[in-house]
């Protein structure tokens, strides 16, 4: 998930490494979050909140799965 958020930043990410070129989202750096900054704290709460809820709201079928793997 790391490497997909920092798509979203104005640094992106070299996914073809060792060739220096890097791929972010969306393709104009202008439109790309800054690191550290408020858009990028906002995105983070967001899918906080989210992923608080999701786990809440499927406990049971987690913790089912969970069983399977271990």
């Amino acid at each position: 998930s790391h490497l997909f958020m920092d798509l979203f930043t104005k640094e992106a990410i070299p996914l073809l490494l060792p060739l220096p070129v890097k791929f972010g989202i969306p393709p104009l750096k202008a439109f790309r979050l800054t690191t550290g900054k408020l858009g990028e704290k906002l995105i983070f709460l967001a899918i906080l909140v989210f992923d608080v809820w999701f786990c809440s709201a499927n406990y049971q079928h987690l913790v089912k799965i969970f069983h399977h793997i271990a």
